[in-house]
């Protein structure tokens, strides 16, 4: 009998052949191993290294295996305007924009009994949201986030009319998305009641009194939004229509109304408007903000009445996240500045201003909130 003697490690290319009549006697045959090593170094005597929390990944048909980062969620947030860089490895992108919302209008300065309309609250941004593969974006994206209205100036000048706010800028990821802006609120006049902004829209921008695409016309009303993917078209003189992905549309100016801003489920409300005065003096609270709760309302909180027929109007509380600001309240009946309109929250439009009697300055309008962008990647 011969007896053949195993050392090392056995591996695939070192095997045992027998070329005539063999017999193992005497030995233990025992799976290989590396004394006081773990597979970590195991591989990094096989010329493959790699760090704590690494995978190793194939190279491929006669490559090497390399080590690289293992594959996750990652989320980057844009409150201000910048370059989004793709992660390595990354497969899906999903991208969701708010828009920025409108500026609410100033009001009226005019003479004792004498109407006196206050202005409108700015419309809501619109929410847009969508999924990309990754091998649809390049590297690179230049995402802008749009930036909120500003509010119409208060009125220095006696039998004036208030200044009007202005829109809400776009916000964009690159060309790939694009959100709409909330309309701008509507300077309050001696006659009439006034429009509150409309709402940015999900496939269009907020006109001066309709909501962004898609509307619809009747023959004895305003547009109005049919579907979740308009902005809200605005009201005269009375509370804002509600949307559910684009922007709420603004309070409308009036003489004693609290005109509400209108409500939306994903994007920016409208802002509240502001508070007026009638021909017979009597002074107004402003209108709450919008909120994304599902009523109208529910936003910044309202100026109210002034205490006095001296004292000054009462200031609109800004909103709070996707809220839009309160309107500010007139000033007194026979003196006092109008309060100011509260700034929208995100994405959200600021409130109108107050009236005033000449010899005082009316209320400005709150500015619009700024928009945002979010960018989540696995």
């Amino acid at each position: 009998m011969a007896t053949v003697a195993l050392s090392g490690i056995i591996t695939p290319s070192n095997v045992v052949t027998a070329t005539s009549t063999t017999t193992l006697t005497n030995k233990t045959l025992t799976a290989p191993t590396i004394a006081s090593a773990n597979l970590t170094t195991a591989l990094t005597i096989a010329g493959v290294s790699g760090s704590s929390g690494n995978v190793l990944t194939s190279g491929g048909s006669g490559n090497p295996p390399t080590w690289a980062a293992a594959p996750g969620a990652n989320s980057q947030e844009f409150t201000s305007s910048g370059t989004w860089t793709k992660p390595s490895g990354a497969t899906f992108v999903m991208v969701e924009a708010w828009a920025a919302g409108g500026g609410g209008g100033s009001a009226r300065r005019g003479a004792a009994s004498s109407n006196r309309f206050s202005g409108s609250g700015g419309g809501g941004g619109s929410y847009v949201q969508r999924l990309f593969l990754a091998s649809e974006l390049t590297a690179t994206v230049t995402v802008t986030i749009g930036a909120g209205g500003t509010g119409g100036a208060a009125q220095t000048v006696n039998d004036t009319n208030g200044s009007v706010g202005t829109a809400g800028g776009n916000t964009t990821f690159g060309s790939y998305l694009t959100s709409y802006g909330g309309g701008n609120g509507k300077a309050g006049t001696s006659a009439g009641n006034i429009q509150g902004g409309s709402g940015g829209g999900v496939l269009a921008t907020a006109s001066s009194t309709e909501g962004g695409d898609p509307i619809s016309t009747t023959s004895t009303s305003s547009p109005i939004v049919y579907g979740q993917f308009g902005g809200a078209s605005s009201v005269a003189g009375v509370d804002g229509n509600a949307s559910g992905w684009g922007g709420g549309a603004g309070g409308g100016g009036s003489r004693a109304n609290e005109a509400r801003g209108g409500c939306s489920f994903q994007g920016g409300a409208g802002g509240g408007g502001g508070g007026g005065i009638d021909s017979a003096n009597t002074a107004a609270a402003g209108g709450a903000g919008g909120s994304n709760a599902g009523t109208i309302g529910g936003g910044g909180a309202a100026g109210v009445i002034p205490a006095t027929p001296t004292s000054a109007g009462n200031n609109g509380a800004a909103g709070s996240g996707r809220q839009g600001g309160g309107g500010g309240s007139s000033g007194g009946s026979t003196s006092g500045v109008g309060g100011t309109g509260g700034a929208g929250g995100l994405a959200s439009g600021g409130g109108a201003g107050g009236c005033s009697v000449n010899g005082s300055n009316s209320g400005a309008g709150g500015v619009g909130g700024d928009g945002l962008c979010r960018v989540y990647t696995w």
